[in-house]
């Protein structure tokens, strides 16, 4: 899916070294609305059934967006290493969107 490399594609190293800085925000904001798109391309479609582990990684970006959101992590200079709560929602907003792509293709692959 090119939507979802282009968002995946950055060439800044460490981008979300502090989960709360504007080019880590940025960042898993586009991811975000990426994962958001497929979903509801998902949906429309009323394939929610066919895209099980699609679907579940949609819901896991979505609790962790709302998440980090809640916990009032934009702005913070925590580190996403070290076990702080904000550093565990970006960890989850940079994985899932990454193994997205993957899980897309596995369950068109289950489906057919």
């Amino acid at each position: 899916m090119p939507e979802l490399d282009a968002a995946l594609d950055t060439t800044e190293d460490d981008i979300c070294a502090e989960v709360g800085s504007s080019g880590c925000v940025e960042h898993i904001t586009a991811l975000t609305s990426v994962v958001y798109d497929v979903g509801s391309a998902i949906e429309q479609a009323g394939a929610e059934l066919d895209y099980p582990r699609s679907m579940k990684g949609v819901e896991a970006v979505e609790k962790a967006s709302e998440a980090y959101v809640e916990a009032e992590c934009k702005g913070s200079t925590e580190r996403t290493l070290g076990g702080s709560v904000c550093g565990k929602y970006v960890a989850e907003l940079l994985m899932r969107p990454a193994t997205l792509q993957m899980n897309l293709e596995t369950d068109e692959l289950s489906a057919s």
